[in-house]
C-alpha cells in the first residue's frame, strides 16, 4: 500500500490511542476454550439475556440441519429461499401478531436496508438522538431530512413531528425500545399518540427487548399492550435468541413491497438453514421462558436497587442493560481490566459509541445469574469504584 496512507492510518490510530478511544479485537471469555478449566467467571459482557447460547437443545437441531447443506449460496429472490425460511418468518409474524415477516442476515443491515427503503430524499425521519448507529446510517443513506429530538423527550419529539408533517411527504418516526447504551425505555404509549397525531410512520428497533420482555417474550410493546399500533417491528436473533441474524414484522402490503425495495434484502445472501433451524428452536424456548425472564427481571432489579443505593449514576435505566457512568475513558478502561481479573465480565463504553464525557461500564445481565452472582459483582465494584462524584471530577 502507498505510505502516503499508512502513514496517515498510523497517525489516526496514534491519536486514538492519545484519547484512550484505540478498539482492538480480544477474545471474548465467553468464547475461551480454556474458561471451561477456570473457575465459574460472570460474563456480563454479551448480550446473551436468557443464557441461550449454550443450550443443548438449540445446538442439537442446528446440528441437524447441517444435513440440508452448508449455505444457501444465494439471496432470497435467486434461489435462497427454503421452506424453513418461509417457516420461520409465518412463526414470528404470529408470534408478534402481525400479518407478514422479513428475516435479515443481521440487525444492522435490517435497519440499514428497511429504513432507507421506506423514506426517500423529499421524506423525513424524526429519530431519538440515541437512536442505534444503524439507524443513524440509515438515516443518511435515504437522503431524507433527519429530525433527531432530544433523548425521550415527548415535547421535543411532537416539536420536530409538527416540524417534518409541514415540510415533507412522508414522516418516519424511529426509536429503540430499550437503548442499548442507557437500559431506558421509550414512552411507548405517548408516542403512538403522537405517530397518530401527526400521520407518521412508526418503526420501532426492540432487538434488545424481545426475549425478555413481555408474557411470551414478545418485547417491549407487547408487555405494554401497544403492539397492534407499531406498525414495523425491528428484531435481533443475536441478543435474546442467542444465534444470528434479524427479522422485521409488519402488514403483508408493506412487507411485499420490502421484498421489492429493499437492497440489504434483495442483494444479501441469505442466512444459512443450519442458523434459520436455530433461530426456530429458540423462538419455541423464548415462548415457554417465563422463569428465565423472571429471573432476569429479578436479578435486573436487584441490581440496580444496590448500585443506586452505593451513589452510582445508573442513567435511568430499568432493564436488564445497566450502564455505571464513570465519564473518564481510561478510568472505564482501568476498571472493567480490573474487574476482568477478578473474573468479571463487563463492557467500557467510550466515545463515540457515547457522547463525550459520558464513558461508562455496561453490565448486559443474563437470567444464567441469580442474585449471589450479582452481589459478587457488587463487592468488586465495591473495590475498585469511588463515588462517581470522584470520578467525574478526577
Amino acid at each position: 500500500m502507498n505510505q502516503n496512507w499508512l502513514s496517515w492510518f498510523e497517525r489516526q490510530l496514534e491519536i486514538a490511542r492519545e484519547k484512550d478511544l484505540n478498539r482492538s479485537i480480544e477474545i471474548s471469555p465467553a468464547h475461551r476454550l480454556s474458561r471451561l478449566n477456570k473457575e465459574r467467571e460472570i460474563d456480563l459482557s454479551t448480550n446473551d439475556y436468557l443464557g441461550l447460547s449454550s443450550n443443548s437443545a438449540i445446538s442439537s437441531l442446528i446440528a441437524a440441519s447441517v444435513t440440508h447443506g452448508n449455505g444457501t449460496t444465494a439471496a432470497r429472490l435467486a434461489g435462497g429461499t427454503s421452506k424453513l425460511h418461509m417457516d420461520l418468518e409465518a412463526e414470528l409474524a404470529k408470534f408478534h401478531g402481525k400479518q407478514a415477516c422479513l428475516t435479515f442476515s443481521s440487525g444492522y443491515l435490517a435497519n440499514l436496508g428497511v429504513i432507507s427503503a421506506l423514506i426517500g430524499k423529499d421524506d423525513a425521519i424524526v429519530s431519538d438522538k440515541l437512536n442505534h448507529a444503524s439507524i443513524i446510517d440509515a438515516a443518511l443513506l435515504s437522503r431524507a431530512k433527519h429530525y433527531r429530538y432530544r433523548h425521550l423527550d415527548m415535547e421535543d419529539l411532537e416539536s420536530k413531528l409538527d416540524a417534518a408533517t409541514r415540510r415533507h411527504k412522508k414522516v418516519l418516526l424511529v426509536s429503540e425500545a430499550i437503548f442499548s447504551m442507557n437500559g431506558d425505555l421509550a414512552p411507548l404509549r405517548e408516542m403512538i399518540n403522537l405517530k397518530n397525531k401527526y400521520g407518521a410512520l412508526f418503526y420501532l428497533d426492540e432487538a434488545h427487548s424481545v426475549g425478555v420482555r413481555g408474557l411470551h417474550g414478545e418485547g417491549l410493546a407487547a408487555e405494554m399492550g401497544v403492539a397492534k399500533d407499531i406498525d414495523i417491528i425491528l428484531a435481533t436473533f443475536g441478543k435474546a435468541y442467542a444465534i444470528a441474524g434479524s427479522y422485521i414484522v409488519s402488514d403483508e402490503i408493506t412487507v411485499s413491497h420490502l421484498v421489492n425495495t429493499c437492497r440489504t434484502f434483495i442483494f444479501s445472501t441469505s442466512m444459512p438453514i443450519y442458523n434459520i433451524a436455530g433461530c426456530m428452536a429458540s423462538l419455541e424456548i423464548i415462548k415457554e421462558s417465563s422463569q428465565l425472564r423472571a429471573n432476569l427481571n429479578e436479578t435486573s432489579k436487584y441490581m440496580r436497587q444496590n448500585l443506586i443505593s452505593r451513589g452510582f449514576d445508573i442513567m435511568n435505566s430499568d432493564s436488564h442493560i445497566i450502564p455505571i457512568l464513570i465519564g473518564d475513558n481510561s478510568q472505564s478502561l482501568a476498571v472493567k481490566k480490573s474487574l476482568g481479573e477478578n473474573g468479571v465480565f463487563v463492557n467500557a463504553i467510550r466515545p463515540p459509541t457515547v457522547p463525550t464525557g459520558s464513558a461508562r461500564l455496561r453490565l448486559s445481565l443474563s437470567a444464567q445469574y441469580d442474585n449471589d452472582d450479582m452481589e459478587t459483582v457488587l463487592q468488586h465494584i465495591d473495590n475498585l469504584l469511588k463515588p462517581p462524584t470522584t470520578f467525574r471530577n478526577a
